[in-house]
Parts: structure tokens; sequence; C-alpha cells
């Protein structure tokens, strides 16, 4: 499955994807570029869209943690 057909099947399941600034954008591309899976990006979008700072973000099979 590529990354377009995983997006798209986020976007299904969310709803519509989270608009971020141009700043906010370049902070979660920082993220969760080396991340090796990722339960919902939409959640740690909700976070930046509402200009909290992300300070960990953290998951663990089932489970996943943010901090701000």
């Amino acid at each position: 499955m590529s990354a377009a057909d995983i997006e798209q099947t986020q976007t299904e399941v969310a709803g519509p994807k989270i608009e971020l600034s141009a700043e906010r954008e370049a902070e979660y591309e920082r993220i969760t570029r080396n991340l090796a899976e990722m339960t919902s990006g939409e959640i740690l979008r909700k976070v930046l869209s509402e200009d909290r700072t992300v300070k960990c973000y953290w998951g663990e099979s089932a489970s996943w943690v943010i901090r701000t």
C-alpha cells in the first residue's frame, strides 16, 4: 500500500484533512518524517492547529500519547 493510499484511507475514516499554516505543516513533517508507524496524523494536526506546542509524541503498539 502506497503512502497516497494510506492517506486516502485515513481521510475516508477520519474525515477531511485539517489544514495547517506553512510553519505548522513544516513542524508536522519534522515530527512525523522518521516514524515507522503512526496511528492518526489528524490528532497531531488538531493539536498543531490549536497553536499548541508538541513536546513529545510517543507511540507504543495500540496506544499513543501527545504531550503539549
